[in-house]
Order: C-alpha cells, then structure tokens, then sequence
C-alpha cells in the first residue's frame, strides 16, 4: 500500500501550509478531517474539494454531504465514498479545497510525494509551516445591535424611521 504526501496551502497573506499523507485507499471525508484536525479550524462547516489544473480552476466537486441534484443532472460526488485513489493518479496533482462557505476559506493541495506505506496510522501531518490568521467569521462584520430598542418601531409602517422615502413618488 502506498501513500500520497499532499501540502495543503492556506490561501493566506503569510505562508502557512501543512503536508499530510494519506494511504490510497482512504476516502476524501479521512483527508477533509486530517485538513480541519491540522489547521484547527472550526469543525462542522459545509466544505467541498474540486479537482484542479496548473491554474488552479476548480473541475469536478467532491462534496461533504450529499446534494440534492436536478433529474437528468450526474450527481457530485461524495467524500465519505469517494476514495483518494479515485481521484488523485499521480505527483503533481491539483486540488482545491473550500471550506465554510459563508466566509470561503480557500486552501490549495499539491500532490508532492507517493511513497509506502508504514505501520503508522493515516492520515497523518507530517509538516506544519506558519501559522493560520484568525479565521474571522462574517459575523464578526456585524454592527454590535445589543443596545438598539427594537420596540419603538412601528409594525404598522415598514418605512418607519426612513424619511428620505417620504418625498419618493413611484409610478
């Protein structure tokens, strides 16, 4: 059995990448764990992985969950079933991996190493590099309304309290 040593690259201002290895015949659900597990990001966001080429253009989807999809349309696939050797063939192969899609946190994978397998248990981090900014979340843009006494407002007029609508005509 054989591995693949894959260096993820956070899609950040200062360097920061891990280098993970993961057996052939684990799935895509094992590397988006190992991925979480070495950046420390928060876990239980939606996340997808995408084939990619020298550009990094995002192909084909490898989903977390499965998706709904249109009759007649193929389904995308899915990690938990989807194994690493189904996708990846060889060194030098592209990915991109998304994850939380409020706030995009975007992370580039390159296929660095094929090598065997050990005794260890995969996946496994095998090199850190830099440190992850503070993912800050969409949330943390939104203005503080713990002071705001949202029972004056009229229920009766929607528009109560916007007087530059007051002189609008519409026709």
């Amino acid at each position: 059995m054989s591995t693949f040593r894959i260096r993820v690259v956070a899609d950040t201002e200062e360097d920061c990448f891990r280098d993970i290895e993961i057996k052939f015949a684990q799935n895509f659900e094992d590397l988006h764990n190992a991925i979480v597990k070495a950046f420390e990001l928060n876990e239980g966001e939606m996340a997808s992985f995408y084939t990619s080429n020298e550009n990094w253009d995002k192909g084909e989807e490898i989903a977390l969950m499965e998706m709904p999809v249109d009759p007649g349309e193929v389904p995308v696939r899915v990690m938990k079933t989807t194994k690493i050797q189904e996708v990846i063939k060889e060194k030098g192969q592209k990915l991109v991996f998304v994850y939380d899609f409020l706030n995009m946190w975007c992370f580039y994978l390159d296929v660095i190493e094929i090598n065997p397998a050990s005794d260890d248990d995969y996946p496994r981090i095998v090199k850190v590099f830099g440190k992850l900014p503070k993912l800050r979340s969409v949330m943390d843009e939104m203005p503080d309304i713990e002071g705001l006494d949202l029972d004056d407002a009229d229920d009766d007029d929607p528009f109560d309290g916007f007087d530059d609508f007051d002189d609008l005509r519409f026709n």
